[in-house]
């Protein structure tokens, strides 16, 4: 015989009256489900707020919500997934910068830092965000981005991390680097990239090549590897000038011995 446990403390009645169940209850109600249907809608809705809210900002720091570098070329900007992130917006080297250099310079080490920091947080900037960040125009943004590119300093924003447009991607100076056989640690202060972001180029760098070097065509390339036709080329035609002057890119020789490993 089943012994009946007497609820003593009122735990059960405790437990109704607490927050979570009282929106739970909410939800229910409000929107006519079922109490266990309700309570799933609640832990997604919880998980979402601790993953956009609880990011906390010090001095000199500012939060922004920015595009989650997963999503792919072509999706509307409003059907993306975002994700908060911390940005520094304000240094002691900025003073400096701002006092030799003037305000323009100091605008444009800021958009390096940005774009670098979305990036080491696994998101990517709009010149959209980087003017609403600076206070200024998407136009000055891209007058700074032509500036830099003209300096050899190429941005991880949007439209280059995804290779929307006709620019050559970014990515193609990281992998010529590494096919010139600099380091990583070069690679990534050259570039403004982590080393974490410089390996994950080159491992897509490598599968296309393992791919293209076994007759695969582009349109499946493009299927398997979920990168863009403009990209693929862009790696096929580095790769094919390596192979035509190898003692200018030595670096050909660590893909040549990866490739015979076989495995993608």
């Amino acid at each position: 015989m089943s012994k009946i446990v007497q609820d003593v403390y009122g735990i059960s009645r405790l437990k109704i009256k607490n927050s979570e169940s009282a929106i739970i209850q909410a939800i229910s109600k409000n929107f006519n489900l079922v109490p266990k249907i309700a309570e799933a809608y609640y832990s997604e809705m919880k998980a979402y707020f601790a993953e956009h809210t609880t990011n906390k900002a010090f001095s000199g720091e500012i939060l922004h919500e920015a595009v989650d570098l997963e999503e792919p070329a072509g999706k509307p900007l409003s059907e993306c997934r975002r994700c908060l992130i911390k940005l520094t917006f304000q240094t002691n080297q900025d003073f400096k910068i701002l006092k030799e250099k003037g305000l323009p310079e100091l605008r444009r080490e800021k958009i390096k830092r940005f774009c670098h920091q979305a990036i080491e947080q696994g998101t990517v900037l709009t010149y959209e965000d980087l003017a609403y960040l600076l206070t200024t125009s998407i136009g000055t943004v891209k007058t700074d981005a032509r500036i830099l590119r003209h300096r050899k300093v190429l941005l991880p924003a949007r439209g280059r991390e995804k290779d929307i447009g006709r620019t050559i991607s970014h990515k193609i100076q990281i992998v010529e680097l590494y096919l010139k056989k600099y380091t990583f640690s070069n690679i990534a202060i050259r570039t403004h990239h982590s080393s974490e972001s410089v390996e994950r180029y080159l491992a897509d760098f490598r599968r296309i090549i393992y791919l293209a070097e076994r007759k695969i065509d582009l349109l499946n390339i493009r299927l398997i590897t979920q990168k863009s036709e403009n990209l693929i080329r862009q790696y096929l035609d580095i790769y094919q000038k390596a192979k035509k002057k190898p003692q200018q890119y030595p670096g050909l020789q660590d893909i040549k011995e990866w490739l015979k490993k076989g495995a993608l």
